[in-house]
């Protein structure tokens, strides 16, 4: 696990111990379960593979019933001396929130060669470092907890144009799966356009109210242009 105080289904708890003297095979149980003891005199190890169905989350409990080679009986013991735990975690992760934007200055929900494309998101429960394609490619993944971002620089040659697909795999601390996402919670949207825009119609014509064709003093000229494409004003 990415995590050795936590543990799922397949992984295995392993509890050490040490007595004040040689004592007999201890009985121990962990997470209500009967482990497997191994050791020998003063010192001896637990161990327990989880089974999903047999125990319930949270603090993973411990039982150890013991007696020295006299048959003295030591205190049972549930608790660990140094203060380790171990967490039994089966739950799922999931992303309740995944939003896509970019860096584009005019429309930040389009993007060509050189804009940026980035993706926010969180999880229902701390992860480890998720993996995350933008567009079919490898996004660089920053974040930690819950909270995380992660971001591409499209290369037109790289990409399709077209929506940006997403997909985010992750897992819990647990090493819980998550289901994969490949869809944002809130309906955003980037698009990956470069196709340079033209211009369909342009016509001109002035107020002159004798010939539209002709201009002087005090006329206003007027340029119409019709693009195949929302297009935004730059500089001439």
């Amino acid at each position: 696990d990415a995590d050795t105080t936590r543990a799922n289904e397949g992984d295995t708890i392993t509890v050490t111990i040490t007595a004040s003297e040689a004592i007999t095979l201890p009985a121990v149980q962990i997470a209500g379960q009967y482990a497997a003891v191994s050791g020998a005199d003063d010192s001896w190890s637990a161990t327990y593979t989880v089974v999903g169905a047999d125990v319930i989350e949270g603090a993973a409990s411990v039982l150890i019933v013991y007696e020295d080679l006299a048959s003295n009986e030591g205190a049972t013991e549930t608790t660990m001396t140094d203060g380790s735990a171990v967490e039994i975690d089966l739950t799922v992760p999931t992303l309740p929130t995944v939003s896509i934007t970019s860096d584009n200055s005019n429309d930040v929900t389009k993007v060509n060669h050189g804009d940026t494309i980035t993706l926010t998101f969180t999880s229902s429960e701390d992860i480890t470092e998720p993996v995350v394609s933008l567009a079919g490619r490898s996004a660089s993944v920053s974040g930690s907890g819950s909270s995380w971002s992660a971001s591409y620089v499209v290369v037109g040659s790289a990409v399709s144009e077209g929506a940006v697909s997403l997909s985010i795999d992750f897992e819990d601390l647990a090493s819980n799966s998550g289901v994969g996402v490949s869809a944002v919670t809130d309906g955003s949207e980037v698009v990956i356009d470069q196709t340079e825009p033209s211009l369909t119609a342009i016509t001109i014509v002035s107020s002159n109210v004798a010939d539209t064709t002709r201009a002087n003093v005090g006329d206003t000229i007027t340029l119409t242009i019709t693009a195949d494409e929302a297009i935004v004003i730059t500089d001439t």
